[in-house]
């Protein structure tokens, strides 16, 4: 079994993140000056898979809730806080069963004590796309061109900044 180690970050906290390693576009894009670190949950055939990607450098990212006025209120409400990439590397992934966590359906409980126990893999599927592939060490791009529209649900490689939001998700 592998740990990960992992931060919960406010909305706040986040919203710094992006701006301390991001160049802001125009309408919630932004291009990566310094790579990122996230996370997304993915399946494999019978299990569930949190993937951590990096997000590389000239990459365009949009995040769309993070600077509106009501961002006090995505503290409660995980979709909120999902973006969507023009690529990202995969830089690991891990297999879990459901509810193998001491604390079911709590994840935010199992972040409390700062760890998480799961079997690395190699490979795993879009929870969107069952034909969209995962694969440890490689880049993905968007099956179609990464969509400029301002919406959150169109092309893209769609992550979380927390772990435990992608969790949740």
């Amino acid at each position: 079994m592998t740990i990960i180690k992992t931060k919960q970050l406010s909305t706040v906290d986040i919203r710094k993140y992006i701006e301390d390693n991001c160049i802001y576009i125009a309408c919630n894009f932004w291009r990566v000056d310094k790579p990122l670190k996230v996370w997304k949950r993915t399946n494999t055939v019978d299990k569930r898979c949190i993937v951590a990607l990096e997000i590389p450098v000239e990459a365009v990212i949009y995040c769309p809730n993070l600077f509106s006025s009501y961002t006090h209120s995505m503290d409660r409400c995980v979709s909120e806080r999902k973006m969507r990439a023009s690529e990202a590397k995969v830089i690991q992934q891990y297999s879990y069963m459901r509810d193998v966590s001491p604390y079911p359906n709590q994840p935010d409980m199992v972040l409390k004590y700062n760890c998480f126990d799961y079997e690395e893999i190699q490979n795993s599927y879009s929870l969107h796309d069952s034909t969209f592939k995962y694969h440890t060490g490689r880049n993905v791009k968007p099956t179609t061109k990464f969509d400029r529209d301002t919406v959150t649900c169109t092309s893209g490689i769609h992550f979380f900044v927390n772990l435990c939001d992608a969790l949740y998700y």
